[in-house]
This record gives structure tokens, C-alpha cells and sequence, in this order.
């Protein structure tokens, strides 16, 4: 419930209107970041309850099939309504992963179809949801257009260069101190001291940014933690994914 509410709140940014505010609040050209403050938190919490949500669907019966059901197509539209191209992928990853899971059990093959046509669904509303009136106008399918546009002109694309420039500071730093890291919660702290050298390219200077995070979990691990801080994370990561199998 408390999800789907901050989706609803998502989609209506989306559409322009904010019944929070008086006015939209705008800190990411046009993106609705609901009550996350960032549209990629957002969607990435939206993108897991929407799979948890499908995966209740296809067991329940009744009116709560279709509460779950709602509930699944109401994360995902608010996925949509982010903007967020890599949650795009994460999703239709996810329920990918779930129709793998489902022919493991003979008694569930009939239900696979019903991921593929949620997947197919997802798909088509990434053509068909139209622009936000709220910024830049912007759609899901403009959000990749834009990625030939960009490489087409053969200039600097925000979205990748300046993940260049952060993931480069971020191998520097694990170059430095390979094994125990600069230290946990400090990536934010020294980033602006190692791309200071990358900043002189004409490519990179414009994406001068204070970067939070590494953008890239094991990156941003194995900056301040190391190898053996790595280590652990894999484990930790190896633990989860073997318990939920199990």
C-alpha cells in the first residue's frame, strides 16, 4: 500500500500536477521523484514490489488476485513515470527471472505465459505512455532515442560520460588502496579530489559533479572497502540469492 501510494504520487508528477506543492518540484529535469528525493531510488523500490507483487498474483485467488494484480501494474507504471532506463531493464529482468523460476516446477508452466504477456505489456507502454508535460518533455521511448541521438553527434552524453568520470575516481582510489579501502561512507568525501585530473578533458568538465555514490555497487564497495571488503559483499550477496532460491 505504502508503495503504490508513492507510485500514484509518481505518476501524478509525471503528469504534471503535484498535490503536495503548490508548484512541481523539478530537481531532475522533469523526472517525479515522489517522497524518495531521487527518481533511480524510486523506481528501484518501485521495480521490486511490482515483481513481489506479480509473483503474489499468480498464486492468489479471487479479489486478492486482483489486489495484487493492481497493486504489480501500479508499480510499474510508476517505474515508467521515473524515467529510469537501467529500472526498465531491471524489471523486465526481474520478471524474466521469475518465468525461469517458474518452469522449475512442473505445476507452474501454465503460468509462464502470464509473465510473458505482463513483460509484452511493460514493453508496449514504454512506445505508447506519452510525454510529460512537466519539464523537458520527455518519454520513456525518448529516453532511449535520445542515447543515438547523442552518439550521433559525437558529443558528451551527461548520462554516460559522466558515469566515466565517476567509475574512473572510483578505480583510482581502489588502485590506491586495493586492499582495505579508503574507508566505509567516504566515497562522496574524496570523489572531488580524484576527478579534479579528469576535469581538464572537454569531455568531462561539463559532468563536474559531487557524486554521492559510484553508480556501480561493486566499484563503489571495492573503493572503500577493498578486496576484503568485497569479499564479504559477494558473500553477502551469494547468501541471499542462494537463500531465496532455496
Amino acid at each position: 500500500a505504502v508503495s503504490s501510494i508513492a507510485a500514484i504520487y509518481g505518476i501524478l508528477q509525471y503528469a504534471g500536477r503535484d498535490i503536495i506543492w503548490s508548484s512541481p518540484i523539478q530537481p531532475y529535469g522533469g523526472r517525479p521523484v515522489s517522497t524518495f528525493g531521487n527518481p533511480n531510488f524510486l523506481s528501484s523500490h518501485l521495480m521490486l514490489v511490482s515483481t513481489m507483487a506479480f509473483a503474489f498474483t499468480l498464486n492468489a485467488r479471487g479479489r486478492e488476485r486482483w489486489g495484487f494484480l493492481l497493486v504489480a501494474f501500479i508499480n510499474a507504471l510508476g517505474v515508467l513515470s521515473t524515467l529510469t532506463r537501467s529500472t526498465y531493464v531491471g524489471l523486465i529482468s526481474a520478471y524474466f527471472a521469475l518465468g525461469i523460476l517458474l518452469l522449475f516446477r512442473k505445476e507452474f508452466f501454465g503460468k509462464v505465459k502470464w509473465v510473458v504477456f505482463a513483460m509484452v505489456v511493460f514493453i508496449a507502454l514504454v512506445f505508447i505512455l506519452p510525454h510529460t508535460p512537466a519539464s523537458k518533455l520527455q518519454s520513456p521511448l525518448a529516453r532511449f532515442t535520445e542515447i543515438f541521438t547523442a552518439t550521433k553527434s559525437g558529443e558528451s552524453y551527461g548520462p554516460w560520460h559522466q558515469r566515466i568520470l565517476i567509475w574512473s575516481s572510483a578505480w583510482d582510489m581502489v588502485k590506491e588502496r586495493p586492499l582495505m579501502g579508503k574507508g566505509w561512507g567516504v566515497f562522496e568525501l574524496f570523489f572531488p579530489f580524484y576527478q579534479g585530473k579528469y576535469l581538464f578533458s572537454d569531455v568531462f568538465v561539463k559532468w563536474r559533479t559531487h557524486a554521492n555514490n559510484a553508480h556501480n555497487i561493486l566499484l563503489e564497495i571495492w573503493a572503500q572497502l577493498g578486496i576484503v571488503g568485497t569479499g564479504f559483499a559477494i558473500w553477502l550477496f551469494s547468501t541471499v540469492f542462494l537463500a531465496g532460491w532455496k
